[in-house]
């Protein structure tokens, strides 16, 4: 394997870890946000 297709692995490896980071923020920013609508907001019960 030469130092190019070195670099260019390292890239793909780079931004498939970018997105899933991504990806995963946000679903856990909805899971939370849903946690939260659900036991902390009581004042929608009236």
């Amino acid at each position: 394997m030469n130092e190019s297709e070195k670099m260019q692995r390292k890239k793909v490896y780079k931004q498939t870890f970018l997105v899933l980071l991504i990806w995963i923020l946000f679903f856990v920013s909805i899971i939370g946000y849903g946690i939260y609508w659900l036991f902390f907001d009581w004042s929608r019960f009236k």
